[in-house]
């Protein structure tokens, strides 16, 4: 009877346990579900960031890879690197960051001791750091009832300041879908080729939801101090250049040169006939031939003198030479008696 009453015992334990094994798994599988209300954030949404159309200074952000710890896909799976490459997307698109995508925090501050002693160049200081976890990635099953077909995604979010190593804020970022109706892909953000099986699917809207709710909290939760770096203004556009007015070219005119000035001959010496008559001859001596005579008192023009002899020109515009002695040249350079009857030369 005892060992019978044992065996009763026994068998209500294990029956116990198991019940109690079944309700704890209920349990913890309905406080695994995300809330279908979440509470919506108090900062601005992904679209209204986009709407603001943001012109202002920029902070520099390294975000590091998303390790993929959810239960249904391994650490280090692809679905990290597809969400990282998304969040960068986004944030690009809210024009208020230079995104770097590479290291992790313990790489930039093993970069920051190597560069300077200690004090990493300006141009190459980080503002923001971002990094994060996928804590839950469930693709829902068409047909498997209440919940059932509810894709959803968590992610763990958390800003570091890498100047400081203090971390300014953390966050769990929920997305779920049933459908893929509604606005997707805002802000051009693509959907990565390594999250390509998801596409058009209600698991890529929760992906694009949970993408576009962390980027909205980077944004509320990055400090103000962080916008260091001001936007390069963009080209003025052809018609905001102002048209400068025409130059007006001025057409020199050039004079031709005067004409030169030739100096006017000095006038001719003038002399007159000091003989009764004497002749004119073909040239300077008594061995030219005789071409004409003139009497006393005629007024003759020097052009030449040679010797005792003096080429002249008569008012009729001839031309002949004529003896020095004859004219009152003669008398002013070397008086002379005058003969009694001057013989023709």
């Amino acid at each position: 009877m005892r060992k019978l009453f044992i065996n009763l015992f026994s068998k209500f334990l294990s029956i116990a346990f198991i019940i109690f094994f079944l309700m704890s798994c209920s349990v913890m599988d309905q406080i695994s579900q995300p809330d279908e209300k979440p509470i919506p954030p108090s900062w601005p949404t992904y679209g209204q960031l986009l709407e603001e159309n943001y012109k202002g200074p920029k902070a520099r952000v390294v975000i590091a890879k998303f390790m993929d710890k959810s239960s249904t896909c391994q650490e280090n799976s692809q679905a990290g690197d597809g969400i990282t490459e998304m969040l960068r997307q986004a944030m690009l698109a809210t024009n208020r960051y230079i995104v770097q995508g590479k290291k992790s925090l313990d790489h930039i501050n093993r970069d920051k001791n190597i560069e300077d002693g200690g004090q990493m160049k300006k141009e190459n200081e980080i503002d923001l750091f971002v990094e994060g976890f996928i804590n839950e990635f469930r693709q829902g099953v068409a047909g498997a009832g209440e919940g059932g077909g509810t894709s959803h995604i968590t992610l763990l979010v958390t800003i570091t300041n890498p100047r400081t190593n203090q971390i300014l804020a953390t966050e769990k970022v929920r997305g779920k879908a049933m459908d893929f109706a509604g606005p997707i892909g805002k802000g051009g953000v693509k959907l990565p080729e390594v999250l390509k099986d998801f596409s058009k699917t209600p698991m890529e809207k929760a992906i694009r939801i949970a993408i576009e709710d962390s980027t909205s909290f980077i944004v509320a939760r990055t400090p103000l101090e962080s916008y260091r770096v001001s936007p390069i203004p963009p080209p003025p556009s052809p018609k905001e250049i102002p048209k400068s007015p025409p130059i007006k070219v001025q057409t020199e005119v050039i004079s031709p040169p005067p004409p030169p000035v030739v100096a006017s001959p000095p006038p001719l010496r003038v002399t007159q006939v000091v003989w009764a008559n004497v002749n004119l001859r073909k040239g300077p001596g008594t061995n030219y031939k005789v071409i004409g005579n003139v009497k006393k008192g005629t007024s003759l023009k020097i052009f030449e003198v040679t010797g005792d002899w003096l080429r002249i020109r008569l008012d009729n515009g001839s031309e002949a030479w004529i003896i020095k002695l004859a004219t009152s040249e003669g008398s002013h350079s070397s008086p002379s008696p005058s003969p009694p009857k001057p013989m023709p030369m």
